[in-house]
């Protein structure tokens, strides 16, 4: 199953996020401790921000949030 936000913002965003590709553990005590999400943006993500997902102001942003050990690929 997917979850589709159809928003009709130029932003980008995430569209849907791939829960079938979730570990099937999830919210059990086998629950993994890493793993990863796949998602679909709402469209073609510029170079610009691509540099921006990996960029270093990003990953201490989601460690500032409460996810430091979240990555963003």
């Amino acid at each position: 199953m997917n979850t589709l936000n159809r928003s009709p913002s130029t932003e980008l965003e995430v569209g849907a996020v791939l829960t079938d590709a979730l570990p099937s553990t999830l919210l059990t005590p086998e629950a993994p401790e890493r793993y990863t999400v796949s998602a679909v943006f709402t469209r073609r993500p510029t170079r610009a921000e691509i540099d921006a997902i990996h960029d270093n102001d990003t990953r201490d942003a989601l460690t500032a949030a409460g996810y430091p050990a979240a990555e963003l690929r």
